[in-house]
């Protein structure tokens, strides 16, 4: 989890090349719950710079904090023939930047939890904001070990979320 600075676009975010992103394909907040999202949902992109929206146009999650007021949830799955994959943020006003580095065989996605104020409901009740959780994962986005060993959405497109032998041993979880 990484706070951003209160100034919109004040840290950028960028990854390694990757083979498929995609939006939460569920509703991931319910306005009658008090929760908000903005994305489209199950939508799927090949930059981070054009992602669609639920207005059916597209934002930039290059720049963050934005979009103040949702809550959302994308996935990217990276390319297994890079040797090495990567997230970073950097902060130019802070001087520093905060990077992940893993194998993309290994840990084949990478979560965006989008934060800002998109949950009126406790405990966050609308204070919780500029807020991105960046998470490197085999999975199929936030569900658990049985959700993503088992046949899932993504593992039908073709991107396996846990590696043959580990998912046939844990298959019954």
């Amino acid at each position: 989890m990484l706070k951003f600075p209160e100034a919109e676009g004040s840290g950028i975010v960028s990854t390694s090349r990757f083979v498929h992103g995609q939006v939460f394909p569920d509703a991931f907040e319910l306005p009658a719950q008090g929760g908000y999202t903005s994305l489209k949902a199950g939508a799927t992109f090949k930059t981070l710079t054009r992602i669609p929206t639920m207005t059916g146009e597209t934002t930039d999650l290059t720049r963050y904090p934005a979009r103040r007021g949702w809550e959302n949830l994308v996935m990217i799955v990276g390319d297994p023939r890079v040797p090495f994959a990567w997230s970073a943020v950097t902060f130019p006003k802070q001087r520093y930047v905060w990077f992940a580095l893993k194998d993309p065989r290994v840990l084949r996605n990478t979560v965006f939890w989008l934060s800002n104020a998109g949950r009126h409901y406790p405990p966050w009740s609308g204070r919780h904001h500029g807020v991105m959780g960046l998470e490197e994962v085999t999975a199929n986005f936030h569900y658990g070990l049985a959700e993503s060993a088992r046949k899932n959405p993504l593992s039908t497109k073709g991107f396996p979320h846990l590696r043959p032998a580990f998912a046939q041993s844990h298959a019954r979880c």
